[in-house]
């Protein structure tokens, strides 16, 4: 990466870690193009999928089916919900790593803001640091929305990613 006094200078950024974003920055990299991801949480490298969505939700249905009767409920619910945290992190940290320790390739822990079409300012922390880039890839997650049922969404029962 090029940086000058606080700012970086890419050929490519990428706003979001989603599966679509994190693909195009692995290539891109490879590619030996300079690419800067951002990602306002540490807690969603990789995106919804593997952190709050299909691996999560499908891991606790497989806990779920393993339960015998004798089991304690309560018990078994903290065991697995444990394991399938422990699981995302391992997930989160090897998105991470397989981008950030590229030699190409910037992960950067921040909110995007754009200042123009080609400049983002990062924010994180008290810190700013600009980014350029000539192509800006927005990739920015899902959002969870809840039907309009009565009573759905005060319901201590519903649960959401």
């Amino acid at each position: 990466m090029d940086t000058t006094n606080d700012t970086l200078h890419a050929d490519l950024l990428v706003i979001g870690f989603g599966k679509g974003g994190k693909a195009v920055a692995n290539t891109m990299g490879r590619l030996g193009k300079r690419v800067v991801l951002v990602e306002q949480s540490n807690r969603m490298y990789g995106g919804t999928c593997p952190n709050v969505g299909c691996v999560p939700t499908k891991a606790l249905v497989h806990h779920a089916e393993k339960r015998r009767t004798s089991d304690p409920a309560q018990e078994w619910y903290a065991r697995s919900v444990e394991e399938v945290q422990a699981l995302t992190a391992l997930f989160r940290r090897g998105n991470y790593e397989a981008l950030n320790n590229a030699e190409t390739t910037t992960v950067l822990t921040g909110r995007a803001t754009f200042l123009d079409p080609h400049t983002v300012a990062v924010e994180a922390g008290g810190e700013r640091l600009i980014v350029s880039a000539e192509t800006i890839l927005i990739n920015t997650g899902a959002e969870t929305i809840i039907p309009d049922v009565p009573g759905l969404r005060e319901s201590k029962h519903t649960l959401t990613s």
